[in-house]
């Protein structure tokens, strides 16, 4: 036995109707009561894990100026020896333009 489409329409519009009943009633059976309910949360934080993650941190920031200090150290001395590479290097010159000074034709010819 085939329903009819006009059936079966029928049907589901008595169920889509029922079911918009249903929630308007709930609607207005809130739209009238006072909401009292309070929510608490509680975060009971304590004992091994604050000292653990307190000596992480503490850990943590030592070992960042400790390295810190470390690679403000080999900055220095990186830029200490580009001093005394420079100063080699201007007495070196000063040498070479003494000697060029004296003998000429040492100096080597210019390349263009």
């Amino acid at each position: 036995m085939d329903s009819s489409p006009d059936d079966e329409f029928d049907r589901k519009y008595d169920l889509l109707k029922h079911e918009i009943d249903r929630a308007e009633d709930l609607r207005k059976s809130f739209q009238g009561a006072t909401n009292t309910s309070a929510s608490n949360i509680n975060i009971h934080a304590g004992g091994i894990g604050v000292i653990v993650s307190a000596c992480c941190c503490a850990m943590m920031l030592v070992l960042t100026i400790v390295l810190m200090l470390e690679i403000y150290d080999i900055k220095s001395s990186a830029r200490t020896e580009k001093d005394k590479q420079d100063v080699i290097n201007r007495e070196y010159q000063f040498q070479l333009n003494s000697l060029y000074a004296r003998y000429p034709y040492l100096r080597p010819e210019k390349v263009q």
